[in-house]
């Protein structure tokens, strides 16, 4: 009977080890899920943020064939513009942090956006973004 309940003793250690060791794996599988996960967010981001650079950079006929909608439309209706208006000052701060000077109408052009955008004419705002960087990259 002894041995017999050492065996059962030595197997429940044994199971309780083999649980502590999938619960440790598990914590780090699920720690390098988080990281993946976060990595892809980031590369998705910089994608967006590259496809409005493209897309602010397009003017007059192009600018009009190359209107994309989620791009003209705040967040709170599914849209980007918001990181549209975010990505222009980054380019302006970019811009001036390499020693250039920034044309004087991106502030203005950022301001209109922003007043447009207080109004609800967030197409207008969208113009008015695409010019102050516009003016940034050319």
């Amino acid at each position: 009977m002894r041995v017999a309940w050492r065996f059962v003793v030595g197997r429940s250690e044994q199971v309780e080890n083999n649980h502590l060791e999938l619960l440790a794996r598990a914590d780090f599988l699920e720690a390098q899920i988080q990281d993946l996960t976060e990595m892809v967010m980031a590369l998705e981001d910089e994608g967006l943020r590259r496809e409005i650079a493209r897309n602010l950079s397009f003017d007059g006929v192009d600018a009009g064939q190359h209107r994309i909608v989620m791009f003209q439309v705040p967040a709170s209706a599914g849209g980007h513009l918001e990181l549209v208006r975010q990505v222009v000052l980054e380019a302006q701060q970019m811009v001036t942090n390499a020693g250039m000077s920034p044309h004087p109408s991106v502030l203005q052009e950022i301001a209109l956006g922003d007043t447009y955008y207080g109004a609800g004419s967030f197409r207008q705002a969208f113009d008015h973004y695409r010019n102050g960087y516009r003016a940034l990259a050319y």
